[in-house]
């Protein structure tokens, strides 16, 4: 699952059943003024997580060099 900016319970368990990676991109959630996904709850359940920078240009802030 790429871009895990929201989830479920439901899906939490399942991904964790699965041995599905969250992909968690902070920066993302931030720009689009997103909740926070629950990463500790996931790590609870014992799903593994990646990560992401968020750095491409789907995913614009000002500390991104322009050129």
């Amino acid at each position: 699952m790429s871009h895990l900016e929201q989830i479920t319970d439901t899906a939490i368990n399942a991904m964790s059943r699965n041995g599905s990676i969250g992909v968690i991109l902070p920066t993302t959630a931030y720009i689009l003024r997103l909740e926070a996904p629950p990463v500790r709850k996931m790590i609870e359940a014992k799903v593994p997580i990646a990560l992401g920078s968020d750095f491409n240009p789907n995913a614009f802030c000002h500390s991104m060099v322009s050129g």
